[in-house]
């Protein structure tokens, strides 16, 4: 089970993803042809991400042992006010994760998974949307940033009015050596979404 540094997270929560859709518009009818380039700051509205989190030992043994998936945002609603799509034409939205692996003792890896679904749908029902892995190694942080681009499905998720995340983490330990110990901490989640002015 992984644990946090300091407080824990609700059992629950509502985020408001608040886009201000009237300056927007005016900048689009005054801007001809150029598109607009918005970012939505998912870790702002994460608070179970944005402390660093500690995970127990994971011990030594011929292969290296997996803990499975293990959850780090479970379902967390996300509203994206009025909707993008409702008053601009999306264009194309990416998904930009960035986090350090840092190890105290032994070697090992890390998957990480962002899911992102409707809000009908649970996340991990579908298919991650980014999946990134890290390397452990004692006293030698590891920060790596994923990025994924022209995602079809990611766009449509941005274009309605409310979505719903989920993270998880998977780590796996040494195949020999001290156990594998340390912290995960993301440093940056967001979307970048590209839309120009929609035509009727």
């Amino acid at each position: 089970m992984i644990t946090r540094m300091h407080v824990r997270r609700p059992a629950a929560r509502v985020v408001a993803a608040l886009v201000l859709l009237a300056p927007m518009l005016a900048w689009l009818t005054g801007c001809g042809t150029n598109d607009l380039v918005l970012r939505v700051d998912l870790l702002s509205f994460t608070p179970e991400l944005q402390t660093p989190f500690v995970f127990p030992p994971v011990p030594a043994t011929p292969g290296g042992f997996a803990t499975g998936e293990q959850a780090l945002v479970a379902d967390q609603d996300v509203n994206l006010v009025d909707g993008l799509g409702d008053a601009v034409a999306l264009k194309n939205a990416s998904l930009r994760l960035r986090t350090v692996a840092a190890a105290t003792t032994g070697s090992g890896t890390d998957t990480v998974r962002v899911y992102l679904s409707d809000a009908s749908t649970l996340p991990r029902s579908t298919p991650p949307v980014l999946t990134q892995i890290l390397t452990f190694n004692a006293g030698v942080p590891d920060t790596v940033t994923s990025e994924t681009s022209q995602d079809a499905r990611l766009t449509a998720l941005f274009a309605q009015k409310q979505l719903r995340i989920a993270v998880t983490t998977s780590f796996r330990g040494p195949s020999t050596g001290a156990s594998l110990a340390g912290s995960l901490s993301v440093i940056a989640l967001d979307v970048v979404v590209v839309a120009g002015r929609k035509l009727n």
